[in-house]
């Protein structure tokens, strides 16, 4: 299977680098809980909460200025799946998205870590607290892109969807998929069948749902709050 990105996205949320390192070391942690195989061995020292801190505040030099905290760290194990965690956070610049981007892939073909993707998007909800996220492959995403006349910046259902508590509340009843509450008073609804496939119909049908109440509905630009 085609490599997949489990990510999500919010709005502004001042931070400073020792609340942001906080937030990426809970999903480290979490991540390794999750599954050890595949996130292990960081190309980054980034083995506890002050490591963290330390890599952050090195990787973000003040003279540069960036609107966002950057972070990028990558595993790639010898025989396990490669694995790239990308974070913008602690921002407050109206024209930029904060995210986490996770980015999972395997030489042989397989998809790692196999039928846990949805506790990989929730492991980012709990750290970030995020406005809305997804998981999906370059098809999935063009797909829907494609079905619905979507722009890359609008949110959407892949694999799975992660809304925020303001969101959650607008999912119509009858809405496919299997809902899992998580952290902050969101909910992730995972579109994957019991053999973990998922038809492509029943995503762009889920999306079409959601965007008629509201539930994925863009943040206004410029952004001014974290979350719907």
């Amino acid at each position: 299977m085609a490599d997949v990105t489990v990510r999500a996205q919010w709005g502004p949320r001042k931070e400073s680098t020792a609340e942001v390192a906080e937030r990426l070391w809970a999903l480290l942690r979490d991540l390794g809980g999750i599954a050890p195989e595949t996130f292990a061995d960081w190309d980054e020292a980034v083995g506890d909460p002050a490591a963290v801190a330390a890599y952050l505040a090195a990787a973000n030099p003040p003279e540069e200025e960036r609107p966002s905290q950057v972070a990028i760290l990558q595993a790639a194990r010898p025989g396990a799946a490669r694995a790239r965690v990308t974070v913008m956070a602690g921002g407050e610049d109206e024209w930029t998205v904060q995210s986490v981007s996770i980015t999972l892939g395997g030489a042989d073909g397989t998809l790692p870590p196999a039928g846990r993707l949805p506790e990989v998007l929730a492991a980012i909800a709990g750290a970030f607290d995020p406005d809305w996220g997804d998981v999906h492959d370059d098809a999935l995403f063009g797909a829907v892109q494609e079905g619905l006349g979507l722009r890359k910046i609008d949110p959407r259902c892949g694999r799975a969807v992660l809304l925020s508590a303001a969101r959650a509340a607008l999912v119509p009843d009858g809405l496919a998929g299997r809902r899992v509450p998580v952290a902050h008073g969101g909910l992730l609804v995972d579109f994957a069948g019991p053999d973990g496939a998922v038809a492509t119909d029943t995503v762009l049908a889920a999306t079409e749902a959601l965007r008629a109440t509201g539930a994925l509905a863009a943040l206004p630009r410029p952004l001014d709050r974290p979350k719907l």
